[in-house]
C-alpha cells in the first residue's frame, strides 16, 4: 500500500498562501516566490500542482466562495426555528464580510486582477452570485444586496472607525425596509 496522495492538501496550502500574501501586497506585487515562501515549499512545488498563478488565483476565488457558503449554512442551521433569517444573513454579511479588512483587501486583489484576466473572472463571477441572497432576501434583487455589501466593506476598508458594526446592520436594515416597500 502506498503513501496517501497529499495533492489536494498541498494544493489548498499555496490557494491559502496566495490569500495571506494578497491580504498584506497589492496583486501585481505578489510573486510565485512570495506564495512558495508563505506555503512553505519551493516554487518548483507551486508548478507542479498550478499550470500559472492564474490557475491559483481562479481556484483561491472558488476556495473562498465554497467556505463562506459553508459558513453561512452552519451559522444557519444553528439558529432556532423561530429566527429571522434575514436578521441572521444580515449579522453574518456584517461580522464576516464587511468588517473583515483582510478579506476586503484580498477581495479588491482578486476584483482587480479580473479585469485583466477573463480566467481570473470567470470564478470570481460565482463568487459574487446573486441568487443565494436573493433567495434568502425574497423580492430584493440580489444585485441590489451585493451592492450595498460591497460599499460598505469598501468603506470599512477605507474608513475603518467611520461606522460601528451597529451602523453597518442599521445601514443594511434600513435598505432592506426600503426594497421591500
Amino acid at each position: 500500500m502506498g503513501r496517501p496522495s497529499i495533492a489536494s492538501a498541498r494544493r489548498e496550502q499555496i490557494v491559502w498562501a496566495l490569500y495571506t500574501c494578497l491580504s498584506r501586497s497589492d496583486f501585481g506585487q505578489v510573486t510565485i516566490k512570495h506564495i512558495a515562501e508563505q506555503a512553505e515549499v519551493a516554487p518548483g512545488i507551486i508548478h507542479h500542482y498550478f499550470t500559472d498563478k492564474d490557475e491559483i488565483y481562479s481556484v483561491l476565488s472558488t476556495s473562498i466562495l465554497t467556505q463562506y457558503e459553508s459558513l453561512l449554512d452552519e451559522h444557519l442551521d444553528d439558529q432556532p426555528p423561530s429566527t429571522d433569517r434575514s436578521i441572521v444573513v444580515l449579522d453574518f454579511i456584517v461580522d464576516q464580510f464587511i468588517l473583515d479588512r483582510e478579506l476586503n483587501r484580498v477581495f479588491y486583489n482578486l476584483v482587480l486582477k479580473s479585469l485583466e484576466n477573463p480566467e481570473v473572472r470567470t470564478p470570481l463571477q460565482a463568487l459574487l452570485d446573486r441568487d443565494r441572497l436573493h433567495n434568502e432576501f425574497e423580492e430584493l434583487p440580489g444585485a441590489a444586496i451585493i451592492a450595498q455589501i460591497e460599499g460598505l466593506a469598501l468603506q470599512n476598508l477605507i474608513d475603518p472607525d467611520r461606522f460601528t458594526r451597529q451602523d453597518f446592520l442599521t445601514i443594511l436594515r434600513s435598505f432592506l425596509r426600503a426594497e421591500n416597500r
